[in-house]
């Protein structure tokens, strides 16, 4: 998809240098192109395994907030557990894949981490389960810096590729997380409807104030409980796709050359194949709809939406049923395989993205520095 990347932190000369760096197996290929031998899943010919001190050097030179329902908060604490594993090269399972990792928060009862860090606009609000951390600092050079173990060539490099990092002198490095289940609670969060009965949350001009990029990434709970899922934008709606399309368009409508919008593809559960199929088909129309009309915006110098898509649904599919599937421990969830996906999905999205800063986003710098 074409996208513009958040300018703030990545200055011209950088952008070209990274840019200049990527193979060109990498720049051609395609974030659903994965493979798969047994339970591993194998990238696109010319894609790297994205390592974890790579997507700690991509990520802590940012400030990222994922929002979803348990399979999101999975996949955002086997990410941070990656990124801050004892030994980069030696990652443990529990490290990525243990209740108390993966599952922290969940209810507010499996090791309740308190978000206390005052300079957080999530920090004492009414979401359902939060959590607020911090990848570690980064070095004078723009990339980790090597804290006496793991990846021993960190320490002269500060990770295993220079060219996914970032230079940015101001703070980055937030990481946070927040539960909503439905698709209707992210568009009416971000649209402001319903604003008085969240009083105790901030409101979504002043949330995205802390971040450069947004990661969703929803279970199937609009799939599976379309009842409790129906509430939206004030009435009720009972079309999945409907809901879908109107939140997607509210995204759109937040995202901004300085706010990345990552938006994921749903899975799988037991007797749900049909219905993902739809979601995941329409999610791919409305992106290729939105590309067209970032496409053409481009030609005006209009283009200001910043959204990405990564479809994980479609590689995981040949993951999700019968005895094939990679399970979880309950029907909807899958195991620490499909999450190692979805973080490899990401950063492959990402740098692609990174790839196609349309040329009005240099305007903006341009302006920036007038």
């Amino acid at each position: 998809m074409k996208v513009q990347q958040s300018y703030d932190s990545i200055g011209t000369t950088q952008v070209k240098r990274i840019k200049d760096s990527y193979p060109s197996s990498l720049k051609s290929s395609k974030v659903t192109d994965y493979s798969w031998t047994g339970n591993h899943w194998i990238p696109p010919p010319g894609v790297p395994t994205f390592t974890p001190s790579q997507m700690r050097g991509y990520f802590s030179q940012k400030n990222v907030l994922f929002i979803g329902d348990s399979i999101g908060r999975r996949s955002y604490a086997t990410m941070f557990g990656m990124m801050n594993a004892t030994d980069w090269r030696d990652v443990d399972v529990n490290e990525i894949d243990s209740s108390r990792i993966i599952d922290v928060n969940k209810g507010r009862r499996i090791g309740e981490e308190v978000c206390s860090n005052k300079e957080r606009q999530i920090f004492n609000s009414t979401f359902y389960e939060k959590l607020c951390r911090d990848l570690p600092a980064l070095n004078t050079t723009g990339t980790p810096a090597y804290d006496g173990h793991g990846d021993e060539s960190a320490r002269e490099t500060g990770g295993d590729s220079p060219l996914l990092s970032h230079s940015d002198s101001s703070k980055k490095g937030k990481f946070d997380y927040i539960r909503m289940n439905c698709y209707g609670e992210i568009h009416d969060y971000f649209s402001g409807v319903g604003a008085q009965e969240r009083m105790s949350r901030p409101n979504s001009t002043s949330i995205v104030e802390d971040y450069d990029l947004i990661v969703i990434s929803m279970g199937i709970h609009d799939i599976i409980r379309g009842r409790k899922c129906s509430k939206m934008n004030n009435s009720t709606i009972r079309d999945p796709l409907e809901r879908l399309n109107m939140t997607l368009s509210v995204l759109q409508a937040v995202s901004s050359p300085k706010l990345q919008i990552v938006f994921r593809t749903v899975g799988f559960s037991q007797g749900s194949s049909a219905s993902s199929w739809k979601m995941i088909k329409g999610t791919n129309d409305i992106f290729e709809r939105m590309d067209n009309q970032t496409s053409q915006e481009e030609h005006t110098d209009l283009a200001t939406s910043n959204m990405t898509m990564v479809d994980w649904g479609t590689v995981i599919s040949r993951r999700s049923e019968n005895e094939k599937r990679i399970s979880g421990d309950i029907k909807p969830h899958y195991g620490l395989e499909a999450r190692l996906l979805f973080a490899q999905q990401l950063m492959h999205s990402l740098i692609l993205a990174d790839e196609q800063i349309p040329s009005s986003i240099h305007k903006i710098e341009e302006m920036a520095g007038d």
